[in-house]
C-alpha cells in the first residue's frame, strides 16, 4: 500500500495542555500557540484522541447544504458538531447493513440504503429546537446531508463527494 500523507495532531501534557501538529513526511512539528492554531490542531477525522485513532481505508465526513446548495456552518448554525451528525449516520447506515445482511464497507452501501440513513438522521437534526429556530429564520427550510469519502489513490487522496438524503 501506498504510504499516506495523513497530518495528524498528537497530544502533549506538561503541565498545560500543549498541541503539536506533526506532519510527515518530511518530519515537520509546529507547536500551537494561538488560540486559531489549535483550532487547526483538533480536526475530525485525522485525530489522535483514542476514539478517532483507529481510520479506516477508507475514512468518510459528512456536512449539510440548505436546498440551494449553500453550505450550512454545523457547529454555529445548527449548535451541534459535525462528529456527532457523522456519529449518527454511520449508526444508522450499520443499523441498515446489519438489518440487509449486506457486504462490504459502508462507503460502498447502495445509495439508496445511504439515503434511508441520510433521511433518518436529517429527521433528528431537524427534530431540535436550535434547527428549528435556525431554519425557521430562513426562506429555504430543506437540509441536505453529503458525504465525503477519502481513499487513498495513484497521486494522492482521492476525495468522492455525493449528495445523500434531503429532508
Amino acid at each position: 500500500m501506498k504510504w499516506m500523507r495523513f497530518p495528524f495532531k498528537t497530544l502533549l501534557v506538561m503541565g498545560l495542555l500543549s498541541f503539536v501538529l506533526v506532519d510527515y513526511p518530511p518530519l515537520k512539528l509546529t507547536f500551537a500557540h494561538t488560540k486559531d492554531m489549535v483550532k487547526k490542531a483538533e480536526f475530525y477525522p485525522l485525530s489522535s484522541f483514542s476514539m478517532y485513532s483507529t481510520f479506516s481505508e477508507t475514512p468518510f465526513l459528512v456536512f449539510i447544504t440548505d436546498g440551494a446548495g449553500q453550505k450550512i456552518a454545523i457547529d454555529s448554525a445548527l449548535k451541534t458538531h459535525a462528529s456527532e451528525l457523522k456519529k449518527t449516520y454511520e449508526m444508522r447506515l450499520k443499523a441498515l447493513k446489519k438489518q440487509g445482511s449486506l457486504p462490504g464497507k459502508l462507503t460502498d452501501l447502495p445509495l439508496a440504503i445511504k439515503a434511508e440513513a441520510g433521511r433518518d438522521t436529517l429527521e433528528l437534526l431537524k427534530a431540535r429546537p436550535s434547527v428549528q429556530k435556525f431554519l425557521a429564520s430562513r426562506d429555504n427550510q430543506i437540509l441536505r446531508l453529503h458525504e465525503i469519502i477519502l481513499s487513498a489513490g495513484d497521486d494522492g487522496i482521492v476525495k468522492r463527494e455525493q449528495w445523500v438524503a434531503q429532508l
